[in-house]
């Protein structure tokens, strides 16, 4: 997940520097029940901030996330 995130953050570098107005994360499988909100927290979200941060860290640029469902009502 470290070696992904990297990639990631180079990746949304390199969009920013092309001159997009935003960074989508798209993190599917995070939301309506896939996985629980403590495996989120656990595996998903450090991950999830690394990239935000690594981005943010060098261009200004509006970084989301989206998830399919409702990631804050998931029962499990």
């Amino acid at each position: 997940m470290r070696r992904f995130a990297e990639g990631t953050i180079a990746l949304g570098i390199g969009q920013a520097r092309h001159g997009v107005d935003a960074i989508l994360i798209s993190s599917a499988f995070a939301g309506a029940g896939f996985i629980s909100r403590e495996h989120y927290r656990r595996f998903v979200l450090p991950f999830e901030k690394r990239v935000i941060d690594g981005i943010r860290s060098v261009c200004d640029i509006p970084v989301y996330t989206h998830t399919c469902g409702a990631s804050a009502t998931a029962s499990n």
